[in-house]
């Protein structure tokens, strides 16, 4: 996809995937009981720019195409 070819929207990507990693690790130990359709662990370490930096723009996609919907809907 044009994703992967384009610089700027893995970039852009990286950004918001590291503020999801910071918000994940605001959340209690009860709301992570509460949902335990969510990889906690995952998003955790989403928190290390290393970890994200490291992405490839195919891993990033990946994420994005497969995991987020499934993260946005466990959440609502």
């Amino acid at each position: 996809p044009a994703f992967v070819s384009d610089k700027n929207r893995p970039d852009a990507a990286r950004f918001n995937i590291l503020h999801l990693g910071e918000a994940a690790s605001y959340q209690s130990k009860a709301r992570r009981v509460r949902l335990p359709g969510i990889d906690w662990q995952r998003l955790d370490a989403f928190r290390a720019a290393s970890t994200v930096m490291a992405m490839s723009a195919a891993e990033l996609w990946t994420f994005i195409r497969d995991e987020v919907p499934a993260l946005a809907k466990a959440l609502q």
